[in-house]
């Protein structure tokens, strides 16, 4: 059984770990699985917010150089319109305060022990006005709904439960791109082929 099945059974609220009794598995054995599964995609999401950070810092340092007049195309031979002057990089007077890399994966931890202690969620979900039944209850929403009371352990949540549970739709997708590319419509370019492709998956929300 993959770590994301196992994930995503403990991270829906109608099931959380009351399922390992009924299997061969170790309860003890499973929960360290998902809770190293935790740490590991918590700090791939630190990574990639830090490099989207790093990038904007880049940004802001060469569009800060230009209106300075400095030559930042790296060829550094054409003579600029004004003396350059000895810049640094923007921010650089704040230093980063070092801390162990256990120190941020504790709170996915910490949020993760706190959504344990919570009772299970019902299968259904409460009754809404002017509905004789209620509808299913939806984990995606419960993660939603709940993202303030969980800011890091919703995210993973969400991305483990988003993937889908077979690839019918994928599919399904592919021989809708054969419907619309045929014989006559081999030159077709991508971006109209990209709308063409949203538009008839789509056509009944739109």
């Amino acid at each position: 059984m993959e770590f994301e099945n196992i994930s995503g059974a403990i991270l829906d609220p109608r099931f959380m770990t009351e399922w390992i009794s009924y299997t061969h598995l170790n309860e003890g054995d499973v929960l360290s699985c998902v809770l190293a599964e935790l740490v590991y995609r918590y700090r791939k999401i630190q990574d990639d917010t830090q490099d989207i950070r790093d990038a904007d810092l880049t940004a802001a340092t060469t569009d800060l150089r230009s209106s300075n007049g400095e030559d930042v195309s790296g060829e550094g031979n054409q003579p600029t319109a004004k003396r350059a002057r000895p810049t640094r990089q923007l921010y650089s007077s704040f230093k980063r305060a070092s801390r162990p890399a256990s120190a941020g994966s504790a709170k996915v931890l910490d949020e993760f022990e706190t959504y344990l202690s919570y009772s299970i969620a019902p299968m259904e979900s409460e009754e809404v006005p002017g509905k004789s039944n209620p509808g299913p209850f939806r984990p995606l929403k419960y993660w939603l709904n709940n993202r303030h009371r969980f800011p890091y352990l919703s995210l993973i949540a969400r991305d483990i439960l988003g993937t889908p549970a077979s690839s019918g739709s994928v599919e399904r997708c592919y021989s809708t791109e054969l419907d619309i590319i045929g014989i006559k419509r081999g030159s077709l370019k991508s971006d109209i082929f990209n709308q063409l492709l949203f538009i008839k998956r789509n056509r009944n929300l739109v």
